[in-house]
């Protein structure tokens, strides 16, 4: 074969190669549900979750195919394999790690039904002394909720057809199930479901459309998350919501179309987690602080004022010391704080919403100490005490390192520790000290480098205990449209030059992150 020809197939072999990375096959896995997923010829359409999976994929620009198959493969098969996602993955704290949570589709009640002629029924009945047997569908979720009612036996089958059906028929006592499945279920398979009555409410669900957490699809993940948040604006994504909301309206289910999800919550059902959200700020100089007539004023105070507006959330923005916001937002749900340190060690305990700063941060002594630069932290001697602020994330660093950890309430007093020969070196950012130092300008001749310095980012967090995944969605929905604003845009550089050339401290704005050190126009 002449050169020519190798040159050719080599070429062809490249372009193929050069075309599937990055554009992998998507396969769309689902089971047949009412609504969610089943085929309508009419108008070639596949169902609520599996059109907005089709939706999401082609607005990535990305193949697929779609495989209906038994829900506990589905559920297994979403969660090993790659480029595998699924709109019926219901979200729980169980499985949080264990999946990329892609977007939510639907909002829905676990209610507990038994037989209209139970004792269960009675509302004088102790339901955990009295419950015998739970029926679920075999790897649902809902049977982590009947171990939660301490049923004595909980029941998996293969089908919600064969829980609902053995209840009916008084071969089981219960069963676990949503009000809108119930409804669908008995006028599909001509159950008399007047037989059944709920006798409790536990917590409700949503399920979103998700992929497997591993690293084949981490790139993937992100892609199709912002592919949603697009596809989500779009007319396509209101056709396939109302057509799901008019079809459960047909078998007497109500449905409430939000730019999020479809909710199958009725209007009785408890608040919003939004309208419990607890809003904690440190203060700090030029991002939180009061402006003297009882407002907070900065860069932090009005990004968060402008992402609770545009997610339609009204909560106060208070400033609360450090050592309480940390204390709440490792404890309670719905507590967001406006400057949080991203870490590894701290990747999966809060929800990140959007980056604010960037920060550079090192050992620092005193000048005086003629101490020559080490070539990394982990050479610095481990006999000597270092300052920081208490409950900082850098006190854990250090004592993970075998430093000496000395706690203030505040980094001014961590800073002046070290000056004052209480300690021998401070961790904190170059951004902090060069605040000091335009309230007392020799405190830089007095500061010198210890340790090569790395960066930080600050984020916008909440707390993940208990947090309902959809106000997450909902805020960083939000937090992504302000940042593409014209508006925030203004705003950033507006505050950005002021923060150069009347306070003459050094930032420059990054793709909506403040970093804390000159621009190369400025240095």
């Amino acid at each position: 074969m002449s050169k020519l020809w190798w040159a050719l197939l080599l070429l062809i072999g490249m372009g193929v190669h050069a075309r599937s990375v990055g554009t992998e096959r998507i396969t769309v896995l689902t089971s047949p549900t009412p609504v969610l997923s089943e085929y309508d010829p009419v108008d070639n359409s596949h169902g609520l979750s599996v059109d907005l999976a089709i939706g999401i994929i082609r607005q990535a620009q990305q193949d697929y195919i779609i495989r209906s198959q038994p829900f506990a493969r589905t559920v297994r098969d979403t969660q090993e394999k790659p480029f595998s996602v699924s709109g019926i993955i219901a979200r729980t704290p169980e499985r949080e790690n264990d999946f990329y949570w892609i977007t939510p589709v639907v909002e829905n009640q676990v209610v507990l039904y038994a037989r209209i002629d139970s004792p269960l029924v009675n509302a004088d009945v102790n339901l955990p002394d009295s419950l015998d047997t739970v029926a679920v569908m075999r790897n649902d979720f809902r049977s982590a909720q009947a171990r939660s009612l301490n049923a004595k036996t909980i029941v998996s089958l293969n089908s919600w057809e064969q829980a609902v059906g053995a209840v009916i028929k008084g071969r089981i006592q219960t069963v676990l199930f949503s009000p809108a499945g119930l409804a669908t279920l008995c006028q599909k398979q001509s159950y008399d479901c007047n037989q059944l009555a709920p006798v409790a409410h536990l917590p409700g669900y949503y399920l979103y459309l998700a992929m497997a957490r591993i690293p084949a699809n981490e790139a993937l993940a992100g892609k199709l998350k912002k592919a949603a948040t697009e596809f989500k604006k779009s007319a396509r994504y209101q056709q396939i919501m109302y057509k799901a909301r008019d079809t459960l309206a047909k078998s007497g289910i109500t449905a409430t179309v939000t730019p999020q999800l479809l909710s199958l919550v009725t209007s009785n059902d408890t608040a919003p987690p939004s309208a419990a959200l607890w809003v904690l700020a440190d203060n700090l100089p030029y991002f939180v602080e009061p402006d003297g007539n009882g407002n907070l004023t900065g860069y932090s105070a009005y990004l968060v004022r402008d992402i609770l507006d545009k997610a339609g959330i009204s909560a106060p923005v208070l400033l609360t010391p450090w050592p309480r916001i940390i204390r709440e937002i490792n404890t309670k749900p719905n507590v967001m704080t406006l400057s949080l340190a991203r870490t590894p060690a701290r990747e999966h305990k809060f929800y990140w919403i959007t980056p604010v700063t960037r920060s550079r941060h090192g050992l620092f002594g005193r000048s005086t100490d003629n101490t020559v630069p080490y070539d990394s932290l982990a050479l610095v001697p481990k006999d000597r005490p270092v300052a920081v602020r208490e409950l900082d994330y850098r006190a854990d660093q250090l004592t993970e390192l075998g430093f000496t950890v000395l706690p203030f309430a505040s980094w001014d007093e961590a800073i002046y520790a070290v000056l004052e020969g209480q300690a021998q070196w401070v961790y904190t950012s170059d951004a902090r000290i060069n605040v000091l130092c335009k309230q007392d300008k020799n405190l830089c001749n007095k500061l010198s480098e210890v340790a090569p310095k790395q960066i930080t980012t600050t984020y916008i967090a909440v707390s993940r205990h208990r947090t309902d995944p959809t106000l997450i969605d909902t805020l960083r929905l939000a937090a992504n449209e302000v940042k593409q604003s014209a508006q925030y845009a203004q705003w950033a550089t507006d505050w950005s030059n002021k923060m150069i050339q009347v306070q003459h401290v050094p930032v420059h704005l990054d793709q909506g992150v403040v970093n804390l050190w000159p621009s190369k126009d400025h240095q």
